[in-house]
């Protein structure tokens, strides 16, 4: 994957569940709630760093842009 990639909330989830191997609907739904809780919480330009994947986004109008 690319910097500078811009992805929504979803995509986001979706990254998350694919890098954890996550397949349980239950944990999968969680993983969205965390990136949707995780983007209100944040202000516009605000970073979030994923150290397990070491990996760090940017919220960006409604996703995140990746930075590393």
């Amino acid at each position: 994957m690319d910097t500078g990639m811009i992805y929504t909330i979803e995509e986001l989830a979706d990254r998350m569940n694919e890098f954890g191997h996550v397949t349980d609907p239950k944990e999968q739904a969680g993983n969205l709630s965390f990136t949707k809780f995780l983007h209100g919480s944040l202000k516009e330009g605000g970073v979030w760093g994923w150290p397990a994947a070491t990996e760090v986004y940017k919220k960006k109008g409604d996703g995140f842009e990746r930075l590393l």
